[in-house]
């Protein structure tokens, strides 16, 4: 049996008759695509921005009014669009990105929208060359005047990384949609429609009902996360259709009644999805054990995490299929736990069953950001440094195949106090091993052509020295000669003079010999020198690349360096002690950003704008780079405007109460308000405390 909710999937054309609550986001996005050729739609994960395209907006245009062309980055985004063009042509290949969309609009007789989705996937994946190609490209498409809309759908939080690429494309943030997460109304909204369609009814008094659907799924926020909806349907309607019709039932949607105490019974949800991830995870590792003994005992959690990115987000990874198997790009085999393929093809296809993954034409990827998100959250900081560590070695071992070059001495000692925590392939630990066995060698060799080059000076200089010798041994011999024959004391004279002249030759070639030794001596001394430098050279490349990254507030990189430095020399002086101690406060103070900005979004989705506001002010005290002070800075200015538009919301609900003569409300209200205060300007605070004083006469 399977239930009529959506689950973790988006939203089509085919669903408009039960696509409830986003009405108000559909006319805007509507009127928007007129007024300009590039919108940007943004929101937090779970807000149902592809929905709102894929079925809300496309349920405004008839036929001939637009042809949809959605994106994804795949690989490379700008290849993408171009593979894109180029299915939509039928096969024609395209000169340019304007000939593509010219061609299109001839072909098909309507506007063309090119819709990037997941856009956020550009910043995690793709390089600066890359992004900086795709912007010149979509501003080029936007001054041609060709029929052509460009729709960026990207997750807020990503929303700062278009900054750097405003002098491009000037018009990146004219035109923006943000998509909230949908509140207790909405939320309703949904409820009655979809209950209605799918001829579910509910105990009671139904508006009792709905708010404890609601507060099951919201845990006292205002606001709740659409996957977390549709999960929560998805299990309790088949809970409930089970116990209702235990033998099935033929018709398509059977009468299904919720009652009180079955929604009490289910329970509350936050985790929901955690617990849905957890519970498949856990039953496809039981599964697989059984039929796979030898199998990892956390294959499926680790099959999981190659899924998401190390910034939460979904990673596609393409594959293809042979008979009954499915077989990976071979770079992310590289990343999976030690299984085979056909227990590798089970767990992929049970996990697309359960809809935990999604399978397209090349493409496998987790069904939903949120499951993303929850599997970076269970990774712990040392896991995901192994795994940084890991992608590095591994990155090395492939290049090693084409180039042949082995890792260095600095990077074996880097990973070498990681190796031992790490599951590596046979042979990327073969590979290290040989890289060892080269960096022995290559010292081994320079070891022995030394010796062999200080053997050769002193056996030349042994064979002068015993020449030497033996031409004054000569002279002894001549000058005895002498005392017994005078006659020829001339001649021996002339002997002793040309002894003498051999003994200094002898001693100018030792003298000679000693002066080339001591010339070795110190072009060795040289060489050793400027290893030292080219040493001390690459130290300080590795500390500047890092107090660089330091400098644009990237502490991770930053400390990565600063232990490459640290292995070249353990025994450096405390400066670089000092460096990183202050990379490692850095991430620390990133992370408690990060944190904070976290607490801050989720109070400003559940309305609590106080609460936000505090979060961001803690965030303001810490020692933030420019980038982060911006988004700080930025939802300072989001949250003051929220708080305005609170203050207008408070000020109606006591106009009402007024009229009620409930005064205790009024009051209750008008204190709400003053709460508001110490953020708004004196503008504001003027004119509502001229409202504030007209309620307080009223009620007095």
């Amino acid at each position: 049996m399977r239930s009529p909710f959506k689950f973790l999937d988006s939203y089509t054309l085919e669903d408009k008759e039960v696509f409830f609550g986003r009405d108000s986001e559909t006319e805007v996005l509507y009127d928007m695509v007129y007024k300009s050729p590039l919108i940007l739609l943004y929101g937090m994960s779970g807000t149902g921005k592809t929905s709102l395209i894929q079925c809300g907006l496309a349920s405004k245009f008839n036929g001939p009014d637009w042809y949809p062309l959605w994106i994804r980055r795949q690989g490379n985004i700008n290849e993408s669009l171009q593979i894109a063009l180029f299915k939509a042509s039928k096969g024609n290949s395209m000169n340019s990105l304007r000939d593509g969309i010219s061609y299109l609009f001839r072909y098909y007789l309507r506007p063309v929208y090119l819709i990037f989705d997941q856009f956020e996937e550009l910043f995690v994946l793709g390089d600066a060359d890359e992004q900086k190609k795709f912007m010149e490209s979509i501003q080029d498409l936007l001054v041609s005047e060709l029929p052509v809309k460009v729709v960026i759908v990207m997750r807020e939080e990503y929303l700062g990384q278009l900054y750097d690429f405003e002098k491009i494309v000037p018009s990146i943030f004219d035109h923006r949609v943000r998509v909230e997460s949908m509140n207790r109304t909405k939320v309703k909204e949904v409820l009655l429609g979809s209950f209605k369609k799918y001829n579910i009814s509910l105990e009671g008094k139904p508006e009792d009902r709905l708010e404890e659907i609601y507060d099951n799924l919201s845990e006292g926020k205002t606001g709740i996360q659409l996957p977390y909806l549709q999960v929560y349907l998805d299990m309790f309607y088949k809970e409930d259709y089970v116990r209702t019709y235990p033998k099935g039932s033929e018709e398509k949607f059977p009468p299904i009644e919720f009652t009180q105490s079955e929604i009490k019974e289910f329970g509350n949800i936050e985790n929901v999805l955690a617990k849905f991830l957890e519970q498949q995870e856990s039953e496809l590792q039981t599964e697989l054990s059984k039929e796979y003994p030898n199998i990892d005992r956390k294959a499926v959690n680790k099959l999981l995490d190659t899924f998401a990115t190390e910034e939460g987000t979904k990673r596609p990874i393409y594959y293809q299929r042979t008979q009954n198997e499915i077989h990976l790009e071979p770079r992310i085999m590289e990343l999976m736990p030690k299984i085979n393929v056909s227990a590798l093809s089970k767990g992929l296809l049970k996990l697309e069953q359960n809809r935990v993954l999604r399978f397209s034409d090349d493409t496998i990827e987790l069904a939903h950001d949120s499951l993303a998100y929850l599997i970076d959250q269970k990774r712990t900081e040392e896991q995901r440094q192994l795994n940084n560590i890991t992608r590095q070695i591994k990155s090395a071992y492939n290049s090693y195949l084409g180039t042949k070059d082995f890792l260095t001495k600095k990077q074996l000692n880097y990973y070498e106090s990681f190796l031992s925590r790490l599951e590596l392939d046979k042979k990327v630990l073969q590979f290290i091993e040989q890289s060892r066995k080269d960096v022995e060698a290559k010292e081994k060799e320079e070891f022995e052509r030394q010796e062999r080059e200080l053997q050769a000076i002193q056996e030349k200089l042994d064979t002068e020295l015993e020449s030497a010798r033996k031409q004054r041994f000569l002279l002894i011999i001549i000058s005895l000669i002498a005392l017994v024959a005078i006659g020829v004391g001339i001649w021996a004279e002339g002997q002793r003079q040309r002894a003498r002249s051999a003994e200094d030759e002898a001693k100018a070639k030792t003298k000679s010999l000693e002066e080339e030794k001591a010339e070795k001596q110190r072009a060795q001394d040289a060489t050793k020198k400027a290893e030292l430098d080219k040493k001390r050279t690459e130290i300080q490349s590795f500390i500047d690349q890092a107090e660089n990254s330091m400098k644009s507030g990237e502490y991770q990189p930053a400390l990565e360096n600063l232990r490459l430095a640290q292995a070249l020399n353990p025994t450096e002086s405390d400066s670089l002690a000092l460096l990183i101690q202050k990379a490692e406060n850095g991430i620390k103070t990133n992370n408690a950003y990060d944190s904070l900005r976290t607490k801050g979004n989720e109070a400003i989705n559940d309305d609590k704008l106080l609460l936000a506001m505090r979060y961001y002010q803690e965030a303001s005290r810490l020692p933030l780079n420019y980038g982060r002070i911006n988004v700080v800075n930025e939802n300072f200015g989001k949250i003051k405007y929220r708080m305005s538009v609170k203050c207008q919301q408070l000020i109606g609900q006591a106009e009402t109460f007024s009229r009620v003569e409930n005064c205790e409300k009024v009051k209750e209200k008008l204190s709400e308000i003053e709460k508001f205060h110490q953020y708004l300007s004196q503008e504001q605070i003027q004119s509502n405390l001229q409202t504030i004083d007209k309620f307080k006469a009223i009620c007095d």
